[in-house]
């Protein structure tokens, strides 16, 4: 070797030498078929030893420190705008575009501070853990393909050939984002378990708090026990271990964030944990094994439904993912979705003012329940002619309540007079009123929604806010509430210039507005207008029926049926031997007495 390639390889060696101790290499310039991921990183982000020296074997690309040092990439609809990030290869962001909170910000459902969602693939010899890897992205980044959908697809090249992808998929319309987790051919390993798992921590975007955190819950579908959920109102932590479910949805009062599986989850645990801060309104967490498919083929395919808890939204999305809304019992629901929500659906389509929306709803369901209510009335008018009939068998047999109840079913009966016949109509609006009593609550509709005074219709008016807090009512006033209560007690005064009751009846008849009055003080402003508007209907109503009612003639009928009866065989009929033999064994009892 000559003097000058001695001097050239010696300047060399020295200049990688200072090159090496300055600037050391992060990684060794490997294939991407050489590429490795991450090992295990425990949750509190201390590595131990044994993953550390693994760590060290197996990386080839650097982790970001901190969230902001990530790259970020968008995607967006007409309905959400979603952040992803390369930590973790996965969702970080999401904004609900059509909606804002009670502060009339942003609605962003969640974000890198209030969810942490990521994959756990158990493999031999290590445990892979997504949360904490620093993903690639494949290509130019947000792709579109020839549906129109976008498409990002991040990379985490893995050291025993192939890569991790995770494809996301977001379609031109709608509140579902698609997710496949896929390795390439090239991947020579076996995974033995994938375990997804999301800390979620629901912020406040409601007004009334208290009810915002007494909503939130997890809710779920499962094969064998179908949908479920975790109590909402629970003072403590609530954790649920389940099986085979096909979807998880950490619901709030107007909006979820799900997890769907169109293969299901062979099982999980879910827990709850209520919070007091004014920010976070509930944690949860939920952790679920997927079912093992071939990731090198079909992969293992989820997606996410971010968006409001609209029924006629949620009930395309998957088997029972409607019940996210809560509408009653199975009856009351039924009423509900067949006859409630079309009506409302057919009005707002014409009818841009909320308020008046409810006040046309009211009167095309009074005009729908005319002839119940008419039988009613009729059937009250018809009681309170025999009023001074049936005080005088009260006086006739005073202590003895048998007798006295023998003696109104004989009157009834001369009469042609059902008692329960008052009752049967008022029983067959019970479902409409409770059919409304969940409707308003739940419809995310009436959110934001002004009218006259009250801001939100999806929430309680309020006129004043008192210096301390009543029990059971709170501490503001609701005009709405006070008008509901205020025309109740006149309908119930109304209602007792007819029927015929007195005494403790006709006290408690006017102590129930009252109550209602502390009930419904914190509920939507929607429902306590509603109830409004129908008393103030109902009494017109009845108002008018009285005038085309002749209560005299209401009488003739009853006497001429009193005349026709009596005029009838003298022979005891099956009736009049009962009556007969109720009385002698009430006679027999008192002489046993004696």
């Amino acid at each position: 070797m000559d003097t000058q390639k001695a001097i050239g390889l010696s300047l060399i060696f020295l200049l990688l030498t200072v090159y090496m101790h300055f600037f050391p290499p992060r990684s060794a310039t490997v294939q991407p078929s050489e590429m490795t991921a991450q090992g295990a990183v425990p949750s509190h982000g201390k590595v131990s030893i044994a993953h550390k020296h693994l760590s060290q074997a197996v990386i080839d690309h650097p982790m970001p420190v901190t969230e902001e040092q990530a790259s970020v990439y968008t995607m967006a609809n007409d309905c959400l705008e979603v952040t992803f990030s390369t930590l973790g290869g996965g969702v970080k962001k999401v904004w609900l575009k059509k909606y804002k909170t009670y502060l009339q910000d942003p609605l962003i459902l969640l974000d890198h501070q209030s969810s942490q969602m990521g994959l756990s693939l158990s493999m031999p010899m290590q445990t892979l853990h997504t949360r904490m890897q620093d993903f690639q992205v494949e290509g130019a980044g947000v792709m579109t393909d020839v549906h129109g959908n976008q498409v990002l697809t991040f990379v985490l090249p893995l050291s025993f050939g192939g890569c991790l992808s995770h494809i996301f998929t977001l379609k031109p319309k709608g509140y579902m984002l698609d997710y496949t987790v896929k390795m390439t051919p090239g991947a020579q390993v076996s995974v033995s378990k994938i375990q997804f798992d999301w800390d979620y921590h629901a912020k406040r975007l409601e007004k009334n708090i208290e009810e915002s955190r007494g909503k939130a819950t997890l809710q779920y579908d499962c094969q064998k026990d179908g949908f479920q959920s975790l109590s909402a109102t629970a003072k403590d932590r609530q954790e649920k271990s389940l099986e085979h479910v096909s979807w998880v949805s950490h619901k709030q009062k107007f909006f979820s964030a799900a997890v769907l599986s169109s293969n299901g989850f062979t099982k999980g645990v879910v827990s709850t944990t209520p919070t007091g801060g004014d920010v976070v309104i509930k944690k949860s967490r939920v952790v679920l094994d997927l079912a093992i498919q071939n990731l090198s083929t079909e992969g293992a395919r989820l997606s996410f439904y971010f968006g409001p808890n609209d029924y006629r939204i949620m009930k395309g999305v998957a088997k029972n993912f409607d019940k996210n809304v809560y509408l009653g019992w199975p009856v009351i629901k039924w009423f509900n979705q067949g006859v409630i929500m079309p009506i409302f659906d057919f009005l707002t389509k014409f009818i841009t003012n909320y308020g008046v929306l409810i006040v046309v709803l009211v009167l095309i369901i009074k005009l729908i329940l005319l002839p119940l209510s008419y039988k009613s009335y009729i059937a009250m008018s018809k009681m309170k002619s025999l009023k001074p009939a049936l005080d005088d068998i009260k006086k006739k047999y005073a202590g003895n309540m048998q007798q006295v109840q023998v003696a109104q079913m004989q009157l009834y009966r001369e009469m042609g007079i059902n008692p329960l016949s008052g009752c049967i109509p008022v029983f067959l609006q019970v479902p409409v009123l409770f059919a409304l009593f969940h409707f308003f609550p739940n419809a995310i509709a009436f959110r934001q929604q002004a009218f006259l005074w009250a801001n939100d219709l999806s929430t309680y008016d309020s006129i004043g806010t008192l210096p301390f807090t009543i029990p059971f009512y709170g501490n503001h006033v609701s005009l709405f509430t006070i008008l509901m209560t205020i025309s109740t007690i006149l309908y119930t005064w109304s209602n007792n210039q007819v029927s015929a009751a007195q005494g403790p009846m006709k006290t408690v008849s006017y102590m129930m507005p009252v109550m209602f009055m502390f009930v419904l003080n914190s509920f939507p402003a929607s429902l306590s207008f509603y109830y409004f508007v129908s008393n103030m209907v109902t009494f017109l109503q009845q108002f008018l029926i009285k005038r085309f009612v002749n209560e005299e003639k209401i009488k003739e009928k009853l006497e001429d049926h009193r005349r026709m009866y009596r005029g009838q065989s003298h022979r005891k009929t099956n009736f009049k031997k009962m009556l007969e033999n109720a009385m002698k064994a009430s006679a027999g009892g008192k002489k046993m007495k004696k």
